[in-house]
C-alpha cells in the first residue's frame, strides 16, 4: 500500500479544514492500517501553541501541548540581546494503547481552540478521510518550508536593525 501525499484529494480535505479553524499542519505520519498503529503528527496554529500526537515503539498514545515564544535576551556570558525560541510546556494527555480514542481527543481539542468556529462533526470527518490510509506528509509538502534556523536567523538580522536604530547620528558638521 502506498502512502497518500497532500495532493491526495482527502489531505487536500483536511489542510481546508485545519486552515479554516486556523490550524496549520507541520507533519503527519499515520498509519492505523497495521497490527502496530504508528501516529507522528505535528500541529500548530499563529498564536505559538503546537500539538504533538504520537505513539510510541510500545503502543502509548500520548498528546503534548506546548506553546513556543520569540524572545530577545541576554546570554549568559552578558553579550548583545540575541533571539532565541522558549517552548513552554503545557501538559499531556495519555491514551494507553488507544490511538484512534488520542485522534478522536485531539481533533477535539482542535475545535475548542480554534481560531474561527468550526463544527466537531466537520473536524472529525476530516479527518476519518486520512484515517483509513497511510499517510505521509512533511512540512515542505504542506507548503511551509521555513526552518527554526531561517526563523532563528530572520529574528537575529531584526534584533541587529533594532540595535543600528538605536546608534546616534552624527552628522557631518561637527568633523
Amino acid at each position: 500500500m502506498s502512502a497518500v501525499t497532500s495532493s491526495d484529494q482527502r489531505t487536500k480535505h483536511l489542510m481546508r479544514v485545519m486552515q479554516i479553524a486556523g490550524w496549520e499542519i507541520d507533519y503527519i505520519d499515520l498509519d492505523l492500517t497495521t497490527e502496530h498503529p504508528k501516529v507522528d503528527i505535528k500541529i500548530h496554529n499563529s498564536h505559538g501553541y503546537h500539538i504533538l500526537a504520537r505513539v510510541d515503539s510500545i503502543g502509548r498514545s500520548t498528546i503534548e501541548r506546548f506553546h513556543r515564544e520569540k524572545k530577545l535576551g541576554i546570554t549568559l556570558r552578558g553579550g548583545p540581546l540575541n533571539p532565541y525560541l522558549e517552548d513552554r510546556f503545557l501538559g499531556r494527555y495519555s491514551f494507553g494503547k488507544r490511538p484512534r480514542t488520542m485522534l478522536r481527543s485531539m481533533t477535539r481539542y482542535l475545535v475548542d481552540n480554534s481560531e474561527h468556529q468550526i463544527a466537531l462533526s466537520d473536524m472529525r470527518s476530516a479527518w476519518a478521510g486520512i484515517m483509513s490510509v497511510r499517510v505521509h506528509i512533511d512540512n515542505s509538502v504542506v507548503g511551509k518550508p521555513i526552518g527554526v534556523r531561517d526563523e532563528m536567523r530572520a529574528l537575529r538580522l531584526a534584533s541587529r536593525n533594532a540595535r543600528l536604530d538605536y546608534l546616534p547620528q552624527v552628522s557631518s558638521d561637527v568633523f
